[in-house]
């Protein structure tokens, strides 16, 4: 399904949409793929799983009274990354067997959602 939540941190509070793969063809194999890519995204030093890891993170940092954090909003970041790319990256850097790759490559290009019942 296809819907929207509020971004209420924004003027005019737009929506944010959010498509749900619950109960998509692509449902349970981008469940496996989940499992089968985790390793990899824990390997990245920058990946932080949730907001308590952030925390946990934070906690640790040594910063002082003049340090700022800062935090970026990319619009639309799912669709603006490039899906051969991506893969050729995570091909190139961990070398999944070839079938994982175009297990992943069929579930992004096989997003489906239904939107006012159609």
């Amino acid at each position: 399904k296809l819907y929207g939540l509020p971004k209420i941190h924004k003027e005019g509070t737009p929506l944010r949409p959010i498509v749900s793969s619950i109960g998509s063809p692509v449902q349970n194999l981008a469940k496996f793929l989940a499992k089968q890519l985790q390793p990899y995204a824990e390997s990245i030093t920058s990946h932080v799983q949730n907001t308590f890891h952030f925390i946990e993170i934070i906690k640790k940092q040594n910063l002082q009274p003049n340090d700022l954090l800062v935090s970026f909003d990319v619009i639309s970041l799912f669709t603006q990354i490039p899906i051969k790319e991506a893969l050729t990256a995570i091909q190139n850097k961990y070398n999944p067997p070839k079938h994982i790759l175009d297990l992943t490559n069929h579930c992004l290009t096989n997003t489906y959602f239904i939107h006012n019942g159609q």
